[in-house]
């Protein structure tokens, strides 16, 4: 699943596209996955905790099944 959502990084504020997770019936968004090798499990390497009250399903997106309604900020560097 994909969210779409609105971040700010380095000042700079945009709309974009996470990877959208459920841990523990609590979703976040995915910023960063760590390295893998091939046929391991993927981990998530940072994320954001959402509020499930701010998630809605959306349809007509491709790959983007939720839309978060709230900004997040994402504390990564620019590189």
């Amino acid at each position: 699943m994909k969210c779409r959502l609105l971040a700010t990084r380095a000042g700079q504020t945009a709309h974009y596209n996470a990877d959208l997770i459920f841990i523990d019936g609590r979703p976040y968004a995915v910023l960063e996955w760590i390295e893998q090798q091939p046929h391991e499990e993927r981990t998530p390497a940072v994320t954001v905790a959402l509020e499930a009250k701010y998630l809605h399903e959306i349809q007509g997106w491709g790959d983007v099944t939720h839309m978060y309604e709230l900004p997040i900020e994402d504390h990564r560097p620019l590189h």
